[in-house]
């Protein structure tokens, strides 16, 4: 990582940093990986604790939700959505895969760049 680009992040969480963790601890798998960056950035740990507390709520009252919902159809459901695993699975390695080729193709075009100048 460049310095330009670790700036970059860092004034990026700076504006955002707050809605991020908020936002995040919403968001299966990224909810786990949201204290990384806000460490990194030095965010205040009440502020921290406050904003993931806030986000964590609605998770988990949309949690409770779903189970109060569906009830003794609890089975009937995850034997439906079995395969609902792979998907997410399937979409997270797309992503992946998606991100490491943009990160390629930048490096490609920015080494074609310094040759031609």
């Amino acid at each position: 990582m460049t310095p330009e680009r670790l700036k970059r992040a860092e004034a990026w969480f700076g504006r955002y940093g707050d809605a991020a963790v908020f936002l995040s601890r919403m968001v299966p798998v990224v909810r786990s990986f949201i204290s990384i960056p806000a460490g990194v950035a030095e965010m205040p740990l009440a502020r921290f604790t406050l904003l993931s507390f806030l986000g964590t709520i609605p998770w988990c009252f949309g949690l409770a939700g779903a189970g109060l919902a569906l009830g003794s159809s609890w089975e009937r459901f995850h034997e439906g959505w079995r395969y609902a695993d792979y998907v997410v699975l399937g979409l997270v390695a797309a992503a992946i895969a998606w991100f490491a080729v943009r990160l390629v193709q930048r490096r490609a075009r920015r080494r074609a760049l310094e040759r031609s100048a």
